[in-house]
């Protein structure tokens, strides 16, 4: 006979009995209670693949097969041998198994190495070397490095950095991995591309938790204890002093020690870059943007094209840069705003492509803006590096058809045959059997040929002189000299005139005289001949008078 539950019930009491719940009660409570937890904590959606079932999943990715009736329940399956494929599942990650795993060197430049937990050694960072947890890395001046986790997670590492690799795990054959580094100075920027990944990063004011997202994490230099996170996707929890909060795409927090993570701001627009385009041929590279509203500085950086570490990183309180240090190839330029409390925003892209080799050979003559004063310009320039010739332009506005246009010129000196005086421009490029170089800038320069020597003619009486040379052009002066010696050393008259002519009474004693133009810009051209100006006649009595003084001195 079945036995009577009811009759071995006990009476009821006005005493307080304990809860007693039924099997299917206490699933459902645990169920509820799962999923809750569920809802709260990391989780992997795995979608079933042809052939599997629970005890498949359960064997392959979780820590024992005790799990596969809590992984039923969770996902409310009552019928596990009919589940479809593309069936998704959600899997706790604490239920998943674990392995100490590796982190790869991706990509590695300038001062980077590594203090190995393994035997204490210090081993320059490059590419391809294994890292597991407990090294310890270190970033020095202009230098960088990017690891890649085994989940495809990324963090970059920038100059002046220092880290702990605190956890470098793997959620079994999952493809996930369970990652936490140590910042300890210094900046990073991680880029965690696969859902259900944990990566944590601490610093010594805040923590971070994140799932699938893309974010910075800082370090300032001057103070240890202040850190900023910068979110572009997903989002992050950060936590500091007991306190979390939750900071989504497009805002960004400061933590200082000791405190709660600041109320996360929006980070600052995008900036625009003027200069250059998607081609350049410029050298040095001219890099050009407008200001951002709110900034303080700015954040540049330039990579090869498909690289993840800098080739220059530079900040600037300037809306421009220049840099002679590219070689010709493909580049990224990454450019950011900096706020006033140092959070950097979204990266504003360009894809350049720069050829600017070989390069222009440098002007030597004439100079920009140069007024060149001969009857024809001498031009020259140093030997093109890498070149065997040089491509020669002159024109009268850049704009127009060259007036002379020399592709092929081997030397480094050119004068040309004839040329008019007026306002030219010259340019230079730099030829070689592959390839012509980026033209060099534009040199402007007038040619003004110096004012002649004038030709002087006299007229005149005995007591007078007048002289007399063509007029130079419609405000132009003329300077004379007058000297006791031909090497008009010293001068004894000197007088600039507004007419071409200079008359006075003739001097008392042989004279020297000459003449030169002045332009209108104050130049001076070459003297005219030297003219011999004879004394004044003396009357006859100044003669006589002394010799008869003389005879009668001699009685």
């Amino acid at each position: 006979m079945a036995p009577n539950f009811a009759s071995q019930r006990p009476q009821s009491s006005s005493k307080q009995r304990p809860l007693r719940l039924s099997a299917a009660s206490a699933m459902l409570l645990l169920t509820l209670w799962q999923g809750n937890l569920l809802a709260e904590e990391a989780t992997w959606r795995y979608s079933l693949s042809p052939g599997d079932n629970p005890w498949s999943i359960t064997e392959r990715f979780l820590k024992g097969m005790q799990y596969w009736k809590p992984l039923l329940r969770l996902n409310n399956i009552e019928q596990p041998r009919l589940l479809p494929p593309g069936t998704e599942l959600s899997i706790p990650l604490r239920w998943l198994k674990t392995e100490a795993a590796n982190t790869r060197v991706k990509e590695a430049a300038g001062d980077a190495s590594y203090i190995s937990a393994a035997d204490g050694e210090t081993r320059p960072l490059q590419p391809d070397t294994l890292l597991a947890a407990g090294d310890r890395i270190t970033i020095g001046e202009r230098g960088s490095a990017v690891l890649e986790y085994t989940d495809g997670t990324t963090l970059f590492l920038g100059s002046n950095t220092a880290v702990n690799l605190q956890r470098v795990d793997k959620f079994s054959d999952s493809g996930l991995a369970d990652n936490e580094v140590k910042l300890e100075a210094g900046r990073t920027e991680n880029r965690v591309t696969t859902r259900g990944t944990r990566f944590e990063i601490s610093t010594p004011s805040a923590s971070t938790a994140v799932r699938g997202t893309q974010f910075r994490t800082s370090v300032d230099r001057q103070e240890s204890g202040l850190s900023r996170v910068e979110v572009l996707a997903g989002s992050v929890v950060v936590g500091g002093a007991g306190k979390n909060r939750n900071v989504r795409a497009g805002f960004g927090t400061t933590v200082r020690q000791g405190e709660p993570p600041a109320p996360p701001s929006r980070l600052l627009p995008e900036p625009e870059i003027e200069l250059p385009t998607g081609q350049s041929r410029a050298f040095p590279l001219e890099i050009r943007w407008l200001a951002v509203k709110g900034a303080g500085h700015y954040r540049l950086q330039i990579k090869a094209a498909g690289s993840a570490t800098p080739l220059l990183d530079e900040v600037t309180t300037r809306t421009g840069l220049s840099t002679d240090a590219l070689d010709d190839g493909r580049y990224t330029l990454a450019l950011r705003a900096i706020d006033k409390a140092g959070l950097e925003d979204r990266e504003q892209l360009l894809e350049l492509l720069l050829d600017a080799q070989p390069q222009p050979p440098l002007a030597v003559t004439p100079q920009v803006d140069q007024v060149v004063r001969s009857e024809l310009p001498a031009f020259e320039w140093t030997r093109p590096l890498g070149g065997s010739s040089v491509h020669f332009q002159l024109t009268v506005d850049p704009q127009a058809k060259p007036l002379l246009d020399m592709r092929d010129y081997p030397g480094t000196r050119f004068t040309p045959d004839t040329l008019q005086p007026g306002s030219y421009f010259w340019r230079l490029a730099t030829r070689n059997e592959a390839e012509e170089g980026p033209w060099s800038e534009y040199q402007p320069f007038t040619l003004k040929p110096a004012p002649g020597e004038p030709e002087v003619s006299s007229e005149g009486d005995g007591q007078h002189i007048r002289l007399r040379w063509p007029t130079a052009g419609e405000g132009r002066r003329y300077r004379v000299q007058l000297a006791a010696r031909d090497d008009f050393n010293p001068v004894t008259e000197e007088q600039v005139l507004d007419q071409p002519f200079w008359e006075a009474e003739r001097p008392p004693m042989l004279s020297y005289f000459r003449v030169r133009v002045i332009d209108t810009d104050a130049y001076e051209g070459a003297w005219s001949a030297t003219q011999i100006i004879d004394p004044a006649q003396q009357p006859w009595y100044l003669f006589v008078i002394p010799t008869a003084l003389l005879l009668l001195l001699a009685l």
